[in-house]
């Protein structure tokens, strides 16, 4: 399983630990725990409808794009629900065109991101890794990307700034390939990173982040 689905498989294992032995039982949600406001609105019938949709963990698409901004563009991006497609609405109890906004209404503490580089290639049967460069800064303004922001509404902008806390990096092909992680330490003075690779760990230039994490179609 990828990186992703591990995370999700020890969260869950965590939480059901944490409910039987803890008061804190929303001890993940609490730390990242966030909420996407989703917009639907017809373009057949005078109807609209809105809801709200619990998430911990975001995938974007790495695909065609060229660092997480782009992905997060394509991610809130207004969507065209049509033919197989088409926005059933309960009210007119048939099946219209519409358009969907997805945007960030809740944020968590900490934003896990899970950059989608597997895909299945129907046309050869076979999983394949997205190997394309591609960036993320150790500094995140998520400001653009939230209800809040859309809507007008005056926000704290250091609300919506999030700083880069760790990588998992995957090295390897779609069907095999090994995971590191490059963390950064948070308990000392000064800003320093560590990989952890198996049993080894050492310091990391975080200068080496692009050359380490961002991919290259080349190698």
């Amino acid at each position: 399983k990828d990186a992703f689905e591990f995370l999700s498989l020890l969260l869950d294992r965590v939480e059901e630990t944490i409910k039987a032995t803890s008061e804190q039982k929303n001890f993940i949600k609490d730390l990242f725990g966030g909420s996407f406001a989703n917009k639907i609105v017809s373009k057949d019938c005078p109807h609209s409808y809105s809801g709200e949709e619990a998430f911990i963990g975001v995938n974007l698409v790495v695909k065609d794009t060229s660092n997480i901004q782009q992905s997060l563009a394509h991610f809130i991006q207004e969507q065209t629900l049509a033919g197989d497609d088409a926005y059933f609405c309960e009210k007119c109890n048939k099946k219209v065109r519409a358009t969907k906004h997805v945007s960030f209404k809740n944020l968590p503490q900490y934003v896990i991101f899970d950059l989608n580089r597997f895909q299945y290639d129907i046309y050869r049967n076979l999983r394949i890794k997205i190997n394309d460069y591609y960036e993320f800064s150790q500094e995140l303004d998520l400001a653009p990307y939230t209800q809040e922001y859309h809507s007008e509404n005056n926000h704290d902008p250091e609300e919506y700034l999030y700083q880069l806390k760790g990588v998992v990096v995957h090295a390897g092909g779609a069907e095999s390939g090994h995971y590191f992680s490059i963390i950064k330490d948070p308990v000392a003075d000064q800003p320093r990173w560590l990989e952890f690779n198996d049993t080894h760990v050492s310091e990391f230039d975080i200068e080496n982040l692009p050359k380490a994490a961002f991919g290259d179609i080349m190698r």
